[in-house]
């Protein structure tokens, strides 16, 4: 007689989801995609490469089977399911349109560019013969005097890829002024003229910083990993380099982290100093960067009304930065009452400004508080919110209101020259590019800690905050840049406060991290600063 228990069943109910079989392995835009295996639930979040499947191509939903429609826009990328139980284990899908295949020049032809003047944010559509397809070898260059920038055929700002059309919603890195467009390294003799940014941007002086991130593991095995970010570069944080490393292994790059490999323990000689009791010493492993960071400063001088925002190929391609991705919680109930105040009729930055002042009128600041926004709001005695909070609370409510919008993970300077963890937030304008944001201090976090720099902000740091942004602060990672997970069915430990989300960590291949392990995760220290 079978007898299973409760607890038993609970655990199965309760297990997440387990991908077995993708059928097709190869898709294309607008097949049927068949996802077989177990603990999917009734509902739940389908995501290729943590971008999520539209709710309106999944056709079925079962505890066992998953049958959606391939959206155009989807890449190739590792699938996911993701329920309340948890996510699933990786499974690669390919988009046939990305598989490396060698492009022709041969052929190539521009026959028109609409519009041939476009401003960032714009959709632009290159119509003619010769594309080629959608595959990993295919580029579009656009050629200026101050330097080119080429896109390849995958990148999210490229919507549409075939053989008579190129549909391009202009991004922020590309520079105002003529282009010339070049197909597959053809010349097509075609322009593409981005118009003067609907604001100006002024750049400070460049100050430069030593970053260090360190993690120890006593008891550690060849077993286990880190992962330690390398910082992002932008136009204000460029050349960041490698000053120091020490580790017992050489690095390898994922994404935007340099992963480690901690060493087997080594039994201690004749006579050796030991961490005690015969044990090995921790094995640390230490990474200092380079980081030089300006600080920049936006005037808006005339904006987009927010109907830009509700177009299907604006929201296609600032998808990753309109969702819940990144565990911002876009549909909460507490973050849609706040939305509903918002008026999504007035011009972008507008928006961006209420919704700035909304979640200063919501929070109060300590650098120690709560890091769920959502949990503050529900509380019937709301406790202090950190930084995170306050960024994580406009992200979500800018994405709900159709305002691409980030987290930037980091570390600011105080008036003493410690550096505290930080999180702050930029939103994307249309006409623009990205505007940075810093709901925390423009709430009066810091205050006591660093008043010299917010009053950088000016006697207003309410409102200074939005759209200008210290230099006293390196971005240590960004929403929608994390590194993969190495084992996506293994242990993993992170720092009690992430200061990288998505990179930061320690890894096994096992479930489980093994007792006699301990982690003791550093800090970012900032050791040296100079003007």
């Amino acid at each position: 007689m079978l007898v299973i228990s409760a607890a038993a069943v609970l655990w199965v109910s309760q297990r997440p989801p387990r991908v077995e079989r993708i059928a097709p392995a190869t898709v294309a835009a607008g097949e049927t995609v068949t996802v077989e295996g177990s603990g999917f639930g009734t509902e739940g979040r389908l995501a290729v490469d943590e971008v999520s499947v539209p709710a309106a191509s999944i056709r079925r939903w079962t505890g066992q089977l998953i049958v959606f429609t391939v959206p155009q826009s989807m890449r190739s990328g590792l699938l996911r399911v993701h329920t309340r139980n948890g996510s699933s284990n990786p499974e690669f899908v390919t988009v046939a349109g990305d598989l490396p295949e060698r492009v022709d020049d041969t052929g190539v032809e521009v026959a028109s560019v609409e519009p041939e003047t476009a401003a960032v944010g714009d959709l632009v559509v290159m119509s003619g013969e010769g594309f080629g397809p959608r595959s990993a070898m295919a580029s579009l260059t656009l050629s200026a005097p101050d330097g080119d920038a080429t896109l390849s055929a995958s990148d999210p700002a490229v919507l549409v890829w075939s053989d008579r059309e190129i549909r391009l919603v202009v991004p922020a890195a590309i520079s105002p002024g003529m282009h010339r467009v070049v197909v597959n390294g053809a010349d097509t003799s075609r322009d593409l003229t981005v118009e003067p940014l609907l604001a100006q941007r002024q750049l400070g002086d460049p100050r430069q910083f030593a970053v260090r991130m360190a993690v120890a593991a006593a008891g550690a095995d060849e077993q286990l990993y880190t992962l330690l970010p390398l910082p992002p570069e932008f136009s204000e944080q460029p050349n960041t380099q490698l000053l120091r490393e020490s580790s017992p292994s050489e690095p390898s790059m994922l994404g935007r982290a340099a992963v480690y490999r901690f060493q087997p323990p080594r039994p201690p000689e004749s006579g050796e100093d030991t961490a005690g009791d015969g044990e090995s010493a921790p094995q640390r492993i230490e990474r200092v960067v380079l980081a030089e960071r300006r600080s920049v400063r936006w005037t808006v001088e005339s904006d987009h009304r927010s109907d830009i925002l509700l177009e299907p190929w604006f929201r296609d391609a600032y998808r990753r930065y309109l969702d819940e991705s990144d565990g911002v919680p876009v549909a909460a109930a507490e973050v849609v009452s706040l939305r509903r105040r918002i008026e999504l009729s007035r011009p972008v930055y507008a928006i961006v400004r209420q919704i700035q002042a909304t979640v200063i009128a919501s929070l109060e600041p300590d650098v120690a508080g709560v890091d769920d926004p959502v949990a503050i709001l529900a509380s019937e005695e709301p406790p202090a919110a950190s930084s995170r909070a306050y960024a994580t609370l406009a992200v979500a409510l800018a994405r709900g209101s159709g305002v691409p919008a980030r987290r930037h993970f980091g570390l600011v300077v105080d008036d003493t020259g410690q550096a505290i963890p930080h999180v702050w937030a930029e939103f994307f304008v249309p006409g623009i590019g990205w505007i940075p944001a810093d709901p925390a201090v423009g709430d009066g976090m810091l205050t006591d800690r660093a008043a010299s720099l917010v009053a950088f902000y000016g006697d207003d740091p309410a409102t200074g905050t939005i759209g200008a942004l210290d230099d006293r602060r390196v971005t240590l990672s960004v929403d929608g840049a994390g590194a993969a997970r190495l084992f996506p069915l293994g242990g993993e430990v992170l720092p009690e406060r992430s200061w990288a989300p998505g990179i930061l960590r320690v890894e096994r291949p096992a479930r489980s991290i093994p007792e006699g392990v301990e982690i003791r995760w550093e800090p970012p220290v900032l050791f040296g600063w100079f003007d």
